[in-house]
């Protein structure tokens, strides 16, 4: 099986690009870097604009894939060790019906107990009980089999940018296709907190990219996204996600304030 691995980088993590490539070709990963905003120094990045965001770069990953799985790292994905991620990687794809697998992310809205699963019907007695169900994997470091980057490619998006919602579409796409969309709980890749674009305008492309797509896959996730809702509204996560904007906007009307002053 021909595993292909994509690393994104840009602006500030072109280093962490280069040592997540060298640690990945040294244990004998085809390994391409699609690098926005980066010096032109290294000739085998595939280079992009500095304002081409996720978006434009799965694009392109999904454009050059040619193998049997397409594994995506963000450059700022931290990964505890490269041989078990890769065992684990190859295990989880040894499953015949697996559409997508990816590890565990110590930082995302896709916490495990907002996205697992059930299977009722699921024989798992050749899964890995360490390996679970979910309606989302996150796209911080996942890795899709070749039916659901082709179906994903059949879409025809051709402008994306800031990326949201294309974890989302492949789950749903995933389960249309009846293949398994998996989290391996046994490791965890640290990610930190944040993002420096503006979420609102993301938020706007997600919902055009659902439009996108075909009737049956909107459903689905639209099913989906209700479960994580519902789960995620009685979480410790909301409670806590409220406090926070609830702080945010306490001190930036103190600093309005102290502006006025001024």
């Amino acid at each position: 099986m021909q595993y292909q691995f994509f690393i994104f980088a840009w602006p500030g993590y072109f280093e962490a690009a280069a040592r997540l490539e060298i640690a990945l070709q040294q244990r004998g990963c085809h390994v391409t870097v699609v690098a926005s905003g980066a010096p032109r120094d290294n000739q085998n990045w595939i280079h992009l604009s500095e304002d081409a965001y996720f978006g434009e770069q799965f694009l392109e990953c999904l454009s050059r894939f040619d193998g049997d799985v397409l594994v995506h790292i963000q450059a700022d994905a931290g990964i505890p060790d490269f041989d078990i991620f890769l065992n684990r990687l190859k295990l989880g794809h040894s499953h015949p019906n697996i559409g997508i697998w990816a590890p565990d992310v110590d930082y995302t809205f896709y916490q495990t107990r907002l996205v697992r699963r059930d299977f009722a019907n699921l024989d798992q007695r050749n899964l890995d009980p360490r390996i679970l169900p979910v309606l989302n994997t996150d796209c911080t470091c996942w890795s899709l089999a070749v039916p659901v980057v082709q179906a994903l490619r059949d879409l025809g998006i051709t402008e994306s940018h800031f990326g949201w919602g294309w974890d989302s579409v492949a789950a749903a796409i995933s389960d249309d296709l009846g293949l398994l969309v998996i989290r391996d709980s046994s490791i965890k890749i640290r990610h930190p907190r944040g993002t420096n674009y503006n979420s609102q305008l993301a938020e706007i492309e997600f919902q055009n990219l659902i439009s996108a797509v075909p009737q049956q896959i909107q459903e689905t996730l639209k099913e989906h996204s209700a479960t994580v809702q519902e789960r995620y509204s009685r979480s410790r996560q909301a409670f806590l996600d409220r406090v926070r904007r609830l702080f945010f906007k306490v001190k930036k009307s103190l600093r309005k304030q102290d502006n006025h002053l001024d």
